[in-house]
């Protein structure tokens, strides 16, 4: 009986018998909660939360700066933000409960509104500025999710109606342009092998709601959810969503609500998660799909994201933001590949950018706040550009060249 006890207690306990990864917390200026987190490239990323909480980067999450709502009309009571999926630095999608669905094509300097007919969305997956799914929840229907095909919306076919408002689409994850999985707020995943046209209901053997979902492929899908108190190890499928189970290799005494689930680019999964036994937040991962370790972090992790190999962010309460990778390596000033020289910097009439590869390729200029202020052809290895009618400030210059981009930071005196 002890050795049985003995072997249960180090099965629950092995994920803090591993290295712990090193979260660094990033100021971001708001005390709002952060909902959602998207970098559709290494330099740009985006923030959304309550409050009307919009937060954009231009130099790979060093620093952040608040957004104003920029043509977004905000109802009476609902001035939060669920969602942000980006296309490309400056084609994306927000979602703001019963104000709706919100495009930008330039970079969130302007928004438009793109709601179809449902009434709550919460979610938006998008695959083109035109093509996008929307998921959320319908008037006294629970769970529903709209198909836009080139700007035209149509509602989805799903196989059960849940008929209560507070189950409603919370996420969504493809695998591929067919197969993909969407998490509803209540004991069943919806199931997609037709691109999101017609869903099956499928059951996870929970007792509390989901959370969140991830496919890492075809295959092998993770999500997350909500047992009040007595969550044990994060969802976990191998048949691409049909059947599920608790991966136990992630189970702990901590019995958390696991918020969020995300698959980086090298493979490792994330999950961010509420312990019910300790205050603050909980970051689980694993490498190797076995060995699961995780680190506290100072408040819960609503939303998960990567760019590149696995430079990973989380959000949560209190406008906290944390990533794996030390602050002063990321994309700011980080030229692995492009090994290129600014000069002088500052500047105060004609910046020089030297050791160019070749002569193709852009330059651009973009100011604290992501606006494009300039843009230049590459013709040799080396360029000049004139900022002589910039004013004063911090700005931001990246370079794109043979598949590969990076950006530095420069001063204009």
């Amino acid at each position: 009986m002890k050795n049985s006890l003995f072997i249960i207690a180090f099965l629950l306990l092995g994920s803090s018998l591993f290295a712990q990864t090193t979260w660094y917390e990033i100021p971001t200026g708001v005390s709002a909660e952060l909902r959602a987190i998207d970098f559709p490239t290494s330099s740009v990323g985006y923030i959304v939360g309550y409050d009307s909480t919009i937060l954009k980067t231009t130099d790979g999450g060093q620093t952040w700066s608040q957004l104003g709502l920029n043509g977004i009309v905000i109802s009476s009571g609902d001035d939060d933000f669920t969602d942000v999926h980006f296309v490309d630095e400056n084609t994306g999608f927000i979602v703001s409960g019963y104000t709706g669905v919100w495009k930008t094509v330039d970079g969130a300097q302007s928004w438009s509104n793109v709601s179809a007919a449902m009434c709550f969305p919460y979610t938006v997956l998008p695959t083109s500025g035109t093509d996008y799914i929307i998921g959320g929840g319908d008037c006294f229907e629970g769970a529903r999710l709209d198909v836009v095909s080139n700007s035209i919306s149509s509602p989805a076919t799903i196989s059960t109606n849940f008929w209560d408002t507070q189950e409603i689409v919370v996420e969504m994850s493809f695998a591929n342009s067919m197969l993909g999985l969407a998490a509803v707020r209540n004991q069943y995943m919806l199931r997609t092998i037709d691109g999101g046209a017609n869903w099956d209901t499928i059951p996870t053997n929970i007792s509390g709601v989901h959370t969140s979902v991830v496919m890492v492929n075809d295959t092998l899908c993770y999500a997350g959810y909500d047992e009040n108190g007595s969550g044990f190890g994060v969802l976990k499928s191998t048949d691409g969503g049909l059947t599920w189970i608790q991966d136990f290799n992630s189970a702990t005494f901590l019995y958390p609500a696991f918020l969020s689930v995300h698959a980086a680019g090298n493979g490792d999964i994330y999950a961010g998660a509420v312990p019910s036994t300790l205050p603050n937040g909980v970051i689980f991962e694993v490498e190797d799909g076995v060995n699961w370790n995780y680190t506290n972090v100072d408040q819960a992790i609503n939303a998960m994201t990567s760019y590149g190999s696995d430079v990973t962010f989380g959000v949560g309460d209190s406008g906290y933001l944390v990533v794996n990778t030390p602050l002063a390596e990321l994309a700011v000033n980080h030229y692995t590949e492009l090994d290129v020289t600014f000069y002088p910097n500052p500047v105060k009439n004609h910046l020089c950018v030297q050791n160019l590869k070749g002569s193709t390729g852009q330059i651009s200029i973009r100011d604290a706040n992501g606006r494009l202020l300039l843009s230049k052809s590459i013709s040799s290895n080396i360029e000049t550009i004139d900022c002589s009618e910039l004013s004063s400030g911090v700005y931001f210059a990246t370079i794109h060249q043979d598949n590969q981009h990076g950006t530095k930071k420069f001063i204009k005196e």
